[in-house]
């Protein structure tokens, strides 16, 4: 029986984003704190006589070419570590069929292609059996992606350069958080290209010292959530909210809830470049509350979240 590997990845949420103006390369310096999330997306890696995959689940009409982040992971990973494979395969003859099980929104936010690309690393390194180390494919996937080296670590991270450069953030404590998924995305570059039309970000954006600080301080509980709730920030809400004003009102109906003290949630934010909505909450309210905002907006589908959360990893 030919050999099955599974590899799984994280969604995320910045539960802060600062953005500065665009560098020489037109890239932005960013200063953020990622969270990754339990709503994960599954590669299935098979030998193949080529690089192909399918999708399942959210997004079963993405492209499957090489335009697709899974395919490019692939495709890196063969070219620059194949001859190392210790299969009885020409390094050129290497291939895999990469069966992705999609959970996370697709242009949601919350990374769910750099989640793709970095299980698609660790599936076909055992695979393949190249015997890659860490700090390999982290490198790897910086190149494939801003948001691929986080999806690769998990946990808590704070990330500066594209996002990319990544320190590990210290805290014991759970946060729960509904993400509010809007059948319409948004595109990032799109998010990006207004937050320069509107002439949004300082040259180097402001630190997130105040966010490390309470994941890292002393309070616990749902005192440690409600000062996380306070510090929360996304330098990204105003262009997403530009081009997409039900973005807007639906994060200006929940914050007025959230003041009026009708919604029990401690803070609501935009995820990544939109248009998900994350809201944070008390890990054992999050059903309800979840109900309730479907309730408030007809149409939109409320996934329960917690995090921190692993990395990626092989599930068998």
């Amino acid at each position: 029986m030919d050999r099955v590997v599974v590899a799984s990845a994280p969604g995320k949420v910045n539960i802060v984003l600062r953005v500065g103006a665009p560098r020489a390369d037109g890239f932005h310096p960013l200063d953020t704190v990622f969270e990754a999330l339990d709503v994960r997306d599954d590669v299935v890696a098979q030998l193949a006589p080529e690089l192909t995959m399918s999708i399942t689940g959210i997004g079963e009409d993405l492209s499957v070419d090489d335009s697709n982040l899974v395919i490019r992971a692939a495709q890196l990973l063969k070219d620059r570590y194949g001859h190392q494979t210790r299969l009885d395969i020409a390094p050129a003859d290497l291939g895999a069929h990469l069966a992705v099980t999609k959970r996370i929104p697709v242009a949601g936010g919350m990374a769910g292609g750099s989640a793709d690309a970095a299980a698609t690393l660790v599936a076909l390194n055992e695979l393949w059996q190249l015997g890659l180390e860490g700090d390999q494919l982290h490198e790897c996937a910086a190149e494939l992606g801003s948001d691929v080296p986080f999806a690769l670590m998990g946990g808590l991270a704070h990330g500066i350069g594209r996002g990319e450069k990544l320190t590990a953030v210290s805290s014991s404590e759970t946060h729960g958080w509904v993400m509010l998924l809007n059948q319409q995305g948004l595109s990032t570059p799109a998010v990006f290209c207004e937050f320069d039309r509107l002439g949004l970000g300082e040259a180097t954006p402001d630190a997130t010292g105040d966010v490390c600080s309470v994941l890292a301080g002393p309070a616990r509980d749902s005192e440690h959530r409600v000062l996380l709730g306070s510090v929360v920030a996304n330098d990204l809400e105003e262009p997403a909210r530009s081009l997409r004003p039900d973005v807007a009102h639906i994060i200006d109906t929940i914050r007025a809830h959230i003041a009026a003290g009708v919604l029990g949630a401690h803070a609501v934010l935009l995820s990544g470049s939109g248009p998900t909505i994350a809201v944070l909450a008390e890990p054992n309210q999050l059903d309800s509350l979840a109900a309730r905002l479907e309730q408030l907006f007809p149409g939109l589908t409320a996934v329960v979240a917690t995090g921190p959360a692993r990395g990626a990893y092989l599930v068998r």
